[in-house]
């Protein structure tokens, strides 16, 4: 390895252990190529960036729990979207694959990606060991500190079996991420072709397609308007009203609505592949002026 490439890992080692904004000026700028100005952020990501350091903590890890964040949705009355839970555990080791259904997804309730969760559509092919290893690795992994998402570190990580739910298009879903503000939902984002190479597509609240991401990150596909949308806009409203911005994420199968998670920091806050005109639309709808100490409104 050269000498760049070993400081560089050295920096990405002791970064989430600076002060908040000294370690977010590196991230920013490593992801942008230009400095925050944090007196007087502009755009999505900047604004996102700006929160992370002077208003996320612990009261935002409930919301970003995959697991605990059921009940949040469960008091505004939306239990009727949530998928069944078989069980849940502390450790790897106590995973019961006895209770569980022939077919199930495990996941973990604090980080997202293919090395926390693991898709079983016939428990009689699964290598129950070779699961409980990866579930071990990953239950110790501290994944907050890759963008320095600090309320990810007060999420207790634990592994839950959730139903296993299927359109009959491959194994991974399509799913609709309702990028909200102050609870009024804005676009809609459709993440496609995750078997494959993910795509993105972005749509307003009508259907129409935006001009949002670079065409080569798009699917090339006009999607068919999802049967549960209104559904899917009416409870990202009410789950999102917390929050200055929050991107509620949901699933359709055949018309009946699931919901997916809260995301408070998308990406912690480096989308890049969003381009500088709806960067700047985006970020001119966040408003911080109801915040104090929290990016949760009291």
């Amino acid at each position: 390895m050269s000498i760049k490439g070993i400081v560089g890992k050295l920096i990405r080692k002791v970064i989430p252990y600076m002060p908040h904004k000294i370690a977010h000026d590196f991230i920013f700028y490593r992801n942008h190529r230009y400095k925050l100005d944090w007196e007087n952020p502009r755009t999505y990501d900047e604004k996102l960036t700006w929160a992370l350091v002077n208003l996320f903590g612990e009261r935002e890890a409930f919301y970003a729990d995959k697991y605990r964040v059921r009940e949040y949705v469960s008091s505004l009355g939306y239990a009727d979207l949530l998928p069944k839970i078989y069980g849940v555990w502390e450790d790897a080791d106590s995973i019961d694959f006895d209770i569980l259904p022939q077919s199930f997804v495990l996941k973990t309730n604090h980080a997202c990606g293919e090395k926390y969760y693991y898709i079983c559509k016939d428990k009689s092919c699964i290598n129950k060991e070779k699961v409980v290893r990866k579930f071990k690795k990953a239950l110790h992994s501290s994944i907050w500190k890759n963008q320095c998402e600090y309320h990810y570190k007060y999420i207790k990580p634990l592994v839950f079996a959730e139903e296993f739910l299927c359109d009959g298009k491959g194994d991974r879903l399509t799913d609709y991420k309702i990028h909200c503000f102050s609870g009024e939902p804005v676009c809609i984002l459709v993440c496609s072709n995750r078997d494959q190479e993910l795509k993105l597509d972005y749509y307003d609240l009508e259907w129409n397609y935006l001009d949002v991401v670079p065409e080569n990150l798009r699917s090339g596909n006009l999607f068919e308007k999802p049967k549960g949308l209104n559904q899917m806009i009416l409870a990202a409203r009410d789950l999102s009203s917390k929050f200055p911005t929050a991107r509620i994420d949901f699933y359709d199968i055949n018309g009946k609505v699931y919901f997916g998670e809260i995301t408070l920091t998308p990406a912690g806050g480096n989308l890049h592949y969003i381009n500088k005109k709806w960067q700047r639309i985006l970020g001119d709808k966040i408003d911080y002026s109801k915040c104090k100490d929290s990016f949760t409104y009291r």
